[in-house]
């Protein structure tokens, strides 16, 4: 007898609340809450993950070089010149500082600095600054690299459903009709059903074989079956 268990309905969406059967609560790759969405949903989940992930990669990838050209050079300038010149070395300390400036205020935001402490403030703020681009460039190469797994993993997604979706349209073994064609031959049937399909009828198949992606000459096949 035909196990029809992968095909009652047993949960719901998380988002939309569609019935889902075990097969699609089991290989639902997104989750809400730790609760599965279906297979429309899972995509549009994708695609919003792609439209977030997108840019967030170009703006760590960004970061992350100008990070690195200002660690690199400055840290150049601060060896070469170490014994040679203070100054240049204080100049190379100061651009290798530069991404980091951003994160080390962050640290001490909120804080509350009288007018007196701001020159002192600032000047603590330059010397850790190099520490803090270090750690930001750390911090921007995990959030790159997380990001990067979650566009290959929703690429991933996409491409499943894509490859579902062309399986589902394909027919059947010892079956000739795709599920399109079985739409359009259910609404032939209705109108034959009438009688003589009228002028009027005639025109809607038309335009719904045109809608559905049928041929003219797949649908004259199709109706002199």
């Amino acid at each position: 007898m035909e196990n029809t268990q992968n095909f009652s309905q047993i949960g719901i969406c998380a988002r939309c609340g569609k019935s889902l059967t075990q097969d699609e609560i089991t290989n639902s790759e997104y989750n809400i809450e730790n609760r599965p969405l279906c297979p429309s949903c899972n995509v549009n989940e994708a695609n919003q993950v792609l439209n977030t992930l997108q840019p967030e990669l170009r703006k760590r990838k960004i970061s992350i070089i100008l990070l690195l050209i200002t660690l690199v050079i400055g840290g150049l300038i601060f060896l070469i010149c170490e014994h040679s010149s203070s100054d240049w070395m204080y100049l190379g300390w100061l651009i290798m500082g530069i991404g980091g400036i951003s994160s080390a205020e962050n640290i001490f935001d909120g804080w509350i600095i009288s007018g007196s402490m701001i020159l002192i403030f600032y000047l603590i703020i330059l010397l850790i600054a190099p520490v803090f681009a270090v750690i930001s460039l750390i911090v921007s190469f995990y959030k790159y690299s997380k990001a990067k797994n979650g566009i290959e993993y929703a690429n991933e997604v996409l491409e499943h459903h894509a490859q579902m979706s062309t399986i589902e349209e394909l027919p059947k073994a010892g079956y000739t009709h795709t599920k399109k064609e079985d739409e359009y031959i259910t609404m032939y049937r209705d109108f034959l059903a009438d009688g003589d399909i009228t002028e009027k009828e005639r025109v809607r198949l038309r335009r719904y074989a045109d809608a559905l992606g049928i041929t003219p000459e797949r649908v004259a096949e199709i109706e002199s079956e």
